[in-house]
Formats: C-alpha cells, structure tokens, sequence
C-alpha cells in the first residue's frame, strides 16, 4: 500500500522501500532506496513554526510553582555549590541542560569524596584521572561504558560549576586536554564507541507502528498505554520535537483551535533560552489514524478521567471502548483539573498514572517497545529512540522542498 503524507502530494514517483518490503512515503525517483544496517522507522507532518499570530492563555499561577519544582528541583543544594549558582543554572539553562550538569556534578562531587580528593577547587591532574578512570570501565558484555561525548560533557559540566563559582577552570589545563586526546585516539584505534546518529523515522513506518499498537491493545490498560503511546509519536513527529521537548510540556502548553489544529508553547530549547512566545503549529491530518491533534484529544481524555475519578474513571472510559473511525480532534477538549500536571506520564502495571512526568529516557524506551511490537528486528530498533521523530521530520520536509525544486 503506498503511503502519502498527509501535506503533500506524490503523484505517481517511485518510492523506496522500508524493511518490511513496503513503500515509504514521497520518495524521489532519482533515489536509491537508504541501505539500512541498524535502523528503524516512523513519520511526519507539515509543522508551521509561528511567534504568537493569537495569544495562549497565561499559564495557570497555581501550576507554575508546582511544575517548577517537579521539573527542575530548585530547591535541591549540590555539593560544594552555592546555592544561588545553583538557582542560576535552573533560571538561565533549559530543564535538560540543567538536569545534566546537576547530575553530573554530583557523580563527579562522589567519585572525589569516596578517594578524600577536593571536589571545588578540584586540581586539573584529578579531572585527567577521573577522565581516564570512566574512559576504561567496560560493562558486563565487555563494551566501553562511557562515550566520548558523554566524556566530554562531564568536563564541560566541572567546569561550568568552577567557571560561574568564580574559580579557575579545571578542563582548560593541558593535562585534561591530553587525557581526552588520548581516550579518543584509543577509542579511534580500537573502533570503539563508534558514533551512531538515530535513524530518521519515516511516515509509512510511522503509520505501520502506530497501527499494530491499536490492533494490540486488546484489555484497558493496554488501551491507555497505546492512546499515550500514540499521542506521544505522532506529536513528537509531526512537532518535530526532541523527547526532551516532549517530556516537559504540560497540559496548558497546548491548546485547541476551533477547527481542531493545536498550538504548543514551547518553553525551552535546545540551546537552553526560554521564550513563551514561541509556539508550534501543529494541523491536523487528513487521515484520522494519523492526526496528531486526535491522537493528542484521545489521550487527554485519559488524563481528565484519571484527575477526575482516578483509576476507575479511566477503567470506565477504556472498557467501554468505542471504535476511532473518525476525527474527534474538532470536539470541545476534555478538562484537566490542574492545566500544569505534565502532558505525558508513565502508566503503572495495574493502570494508575504517575503524577511525574515521562522522562527523556522513558520516552526513548517507548518508541523502541513499540517499534519492536511492529515486528522490527533487534538490529533495527538498537537505532530507534527520541531523535528519530525530529529526523524523519526533518527528512520527510526536505524531501518535499526537494521535490518542488
């Protein structure tokens, strides 16, 4: 069956092929078919990206503080630190941002107390040795641990702590320099830790998963995995959303229009600024089974039951199951009681929903559980994670750019 995007046409052009032999969506005739060793799929939609054309709702006063503290932490101290630096970096820096260089000061803030070392000012020749220590440490398979990327960012992290404490900069000392130098040279040499971009999830692939995950959510709680599940794809893909993106929003980040398109405040990005004015325009799709705008309604109607009666409210919702045979993105918005609870949460085995929000690393677990549902191979869904969503976004419009050219 030949898969279109629901933005664009194709006409008759000849379409690559994904794994299982199919036709991936809008494929130029001049290209050869991608030779795919660990890879696996998903899709997109057209994404407007606009500055406040209408204005959202200001965001609910009594959610803003509790999200706050639920994202970031600020009251929590670190080690060494004062704790207005530590609320700088949570002011100033995006939740991921934050979270990482909290996180990875207090692993190196443990490493120096467990060895009586000074952790603030650390001496250059400790942060060379710590470089060195985690560069060795192998896992049970006997693979490298720690990439360099990781290596590198753990570095950057002392020093950001060093640098904004007014100290000197350990990371900068030559020593430092050679030990990564070093570990990468190794690391080249043996052919270790190659670096793995996360294959670009295409439409047809995307409109397959999804599909399967319908089909197999056969009891309620399997029915409200799949309704968070598929929320969670076709928005992260139709958005062009990093996972991280996607695990910060909450429920009054996005809004409905009249005719059933959502508006998404994005309150981050990646370069850690913060502009409540920049919003994403997600439209709905043509094809119900892959509206984002649909998928998103089914799955806040879950969240509303469960705020308003719990877990037996959702049971109620999901036992008596109705047929999706058409949108439902234009009907009025299920309430949520408390707009600033986080959009996408983890789902307990016995069906309760977690007031926590779905981490990054939650979030890439779930699209690899759902590519291996649909039957990809284990080599496959090694490559699936939260980056595939925006690559296949990405990918599907410069197709489409290329095309009209």
């Amino acid at each position: 069956m030949h898969h279109e995007p629901p933005w664009s046409s194709v006409g008759d052009a000849p379409c690559i092929t994904n794994l299982h032999g199919r036709p991936l969506a809008g494929c130029l005739p001049s290209r050869r078919a991608p030779r795919i060793l660990e890879t696996d799929t998903f899709a997109c939609n057209d994404v407007h990206v606009s500055h406040q054309d209408t204005p959202l709702p200001s965001k609910h006063p009594s959610a803003e503080g509790s999200r706050a503290r639920s994202s970031v932490g600020v009251s929590e101290s670190l080690p060494g630190v004062d704790a207005r630096i530590v609320a700088d970096l949570y002011r100033l820096h995006s939740a991921s941002t934050a979270r990482n260089y909290r996180q990875d000061w207090v692993r190196f803030a443990s490493w120096c107390a467990d060895r009586g070392i000074s952790m603030m000012p650390a001496d250059p020749e400790v942060v060379a040795e710590y470089v060195r220590e985690n560069a060795a440490r192998r896992s049970g398979a006997g693979d490298r641990m720690y990439s360099i990327a990781t290596l590198n960012r753990w570095v950057a992290s002392i020093n950001y702590w060093h640098r904004n404490s007014g100290l000197r900069v350990p990371g900068e000392a030559a020593c430092v320099s050679a030990a990564v130098s070093s570990v990468r040279g190794i690391y080249r040499d043996n052919g270790e830790r190659p670096t793995r971009r996360a294959y670009p999830l295409r439409f047809g692939e995307l409109e397959e998963i999804v599909d399967v995950s319908r089909r197999d959510a056969t009891t309620w709680v399997k029915r409200a995995r799949e309704r968070r599940d598929s929320a969670l794809l076709l928005l992260g893909f139709m958005g062009a959303y990093r996972r991280s993106e996607l695990s910060m929003l909450a429920v009054d980040d996005v809004t409905f229009s009249r005719r059933g398109d959502l508006r998404v405040r994005c309150g981050g990005s990646h370069d850690g600024t913060v502009d409540d004015d920049f919003v994403k325009h997600v439209p709905l799709s043509r094809d119900h089974a892959m509206c984002a705008p649909c998928a998103y309604r089914r799955w806040l109607e879950v969240v509303a039951n469960f705020h308003e009666s719990g877990r037996p409210g959702v049971m109620r919702l999901l036992r008596g199951h109705e047929e999706f045979d058409s949108h439902v993105c234009s009907f009025a918005p299920p309430i949520v009681p408390d707009p600033g609870v986080p959009v996408f949460r983890a789902i307990r085995a016995n069906g309760n929903i977690s007031a926590a929000t779905l981490s990054g690393s939650a979030i890439h677990a779930a699209i690899r559980r759902r590519a291996a549902l649909a039957g990809y191979p284990d080599e496959v869904v090694s490559r699936v994670g939260g980056q595939s969503l925006r690559a296949g976004a990405t990918a599907e419009r410069l197709l489409d750019v290329s095309q009209l050219s």
